[in-house]
């Protein structure tokens, strides 16, 4: 697959892992592990729209993911895994992490923003 596939996304606030914001998109196919490697393989119609993550493990991605950023210190793209054959939390693994092309930036109150385009006209106009 090439990235096109209609995926969950979870934004998960880093002081308290609190899930702020979660889109459950319809998923048709998914990565299994078989013993010749790995294949895409269809999702069953009543399983398509559902979460594929669930909030401790929601959870737990971030707070894993938050640990490799702090040692290797930058912002990083980890590629991880879940296998149902194991419990949680031993069922989250990490296949790989580089570092992030992009660090999302927290948002600017209004009033900020505000601010930072006046201050920015200013400079630009003299």
């Amino acid at each position: 697959m090439s990235g096109v596939e209609n995926v969950d996304r979870f934004i998960v606030k880093k002081e308290t892992l609190e899930i702020i914001e979660r889109a459950v998109g319809k998923k048709t196919k998914h990565v299994s592990s078989r013993g010749t490697g790995v294949v895409w393989e269809d999702v069953s119609p009543d399983k398509q729209c559902l979460p594929s993550l669930n909030d401790e493990e929601i959870k737990e991605v971030a707070r894993l993911a938050m640990i490799i950023e702090k040692r290797l210190g930058s912002p990083q793209d980890i590629e991880w895994a879940i296998d149902s054959d194991f419990s949680f939390p031993k069922n989250i693994f990490l296949l790989q992490t580089r570092p992030a092309k992009i660090a999302v930036k927290s948002p600017k109150s209004t009033t900020n923003h505000i601010a930072e385009l006046i201050a920015n006209g200013l400079k630009t106009s003299h």
